[in-house]
């Protein structure tokens, strides 16, 4: 995969964006990425039926905000056939978020020690790291319809 740019999304946001499944296809736009703290959670999530992606920035502020977030996402993306969720710490707070996550959605693969995530909705490609994330710059430009969690 080519090292592009990330758009980030921000903490305590969501994006949906629809991608091209088109088979051989150039990555023509950069992935949807985010950076997170020690005790948030970033999830990537992708269909392959139409590459959809959605990727979210959860912050551990109470029990019912994180509830609520992944309520919202689940409402927004059902049936992911990739679920993915980063988190760099394991306290309480990160273990209510992926708790919630996983009832979600149970075949979500969680990655523990990382705080970065990215997804190309082009063809579901996640990788962890920091390697293209950096560049903000507006969803907008992608077609990505965002979401505030808080």
């Amino acid at each position: 995969m080519p090292n592009v740019p990330a758009y980030v999304v921000a903490q305590n946001q969501l994006a949906l964006t629809a991608g091209n499944t088109a088979p051989n296809q150039d990555i023509s736009r950069p992935m949807l990425g985010t950076v997170g703290c020690a005790m948030c959670v970033g999830v990537a999530l992708w269909k392959q039926a139409n590459g959809t992606a959605l990727l979210a920035h959860i912050q551990p502020d109470d029990l019912v905000k994180v509830q609520s977030a992944v309520g919202k996402i689940k409402s927004l993306f059902q049936d992911a056939d990739k679920a993915h969720c980063v988190t760099a710490g394991n306290g309480p707070e990160t273990r209510a978020i992926v708790d919630e996550l996983n009832k979600a959605y149970p075949a979500l693969e969680v990655h523990h020690g990382r705080d970065e995530i990215a997804i190309d909705p082009t063809c579901g490609k996640i990788r962890l790291g920091n390697a293209i994330i950096g560049q903000h710059l507006p969803l907008g430009d992608m077609g990505a319809h965002t979401e505030d969690l808080s």
